[in-house]
């Protein structure tokens, strides 16, 4: 996660931050029980976001931000039926959505803030799949020479609530949680 704030007029603010708040990879040995599920995954997916916050008063503002999303997905499990495996791969996943925010210093010692980030549906309109199967079922599986199939798929990113307060203590020293 990086962010960038300017403030460009007493009561405005403008920003860029970008985030990967979904993605993992995982592989697992060729053997495992669930291998016909997933024998590896790696999941991507990055964001940015142009911010525009504004100070409605002294102890509260309000912030909103465009959302574009980019990732990717790589996933392989066997096919047991077939014997071999599929690989299912798209580089090029894109979305878009929102965020919003809410601030609030209800006293000198404590601040809050609300925030929502909606869902992102990741449009993959690129995807290959390819079977590393005998050659011998491509024509029966509707492949290509290479073994592979174009797909198109849509993989939702799920919408996020936040709620985080700051309670200063002393004038160094304060204490800060947050719950998603």
């Amino acid at each position: 996660y990086a962010a960038v704030a300017y403030k460009a007029l007493d009561n405005v603010s403008v920003g860029f931050s970008f985030a990967t708040p979904f993605g993992s990879t995982v592989k697992w040995p060729s053997d495992w029980a669930g291998k016909e599920i997933v024998q590896e995954i790696e999941l991507k997916a990055f964001y940015f976001q142009p911010i525009v916050s504004v100070k409605l008063a002294p102890w509260a503002s309000i912030g909103g931000s465009y959302i574009y999303a980019k990732g990717s997905v790589d996933w392989t499990k066997t096919v047991t039926q077939l014997g071999g495996t599929l690989n299912i791969k798209d580089k090029e996943a894109s979305g878009h959505g929102f965020s919003l925010g809410f601030y609030f210093k209800p006293t000198d010692k404590l601040d809050v803030s609300v925030a929502y980030r909606s869902p992102v549906d990741m449009k993959a309109d690129n995807g290959v799949a390819t079977f590393n199967v005998s050659e011998s079922l491509y024509s029966a599986l509707g492949l290509d020479a290479n073994g592979q199939d174009n797909f198109k798929a849509v993989l939702p990113l799920v919408d996020e609530y936040t709620i985080g307060a700051t309670y200063k203590v002393t004038p160094k020293w304060q204490i800060s949680a947050d719950f998603n």
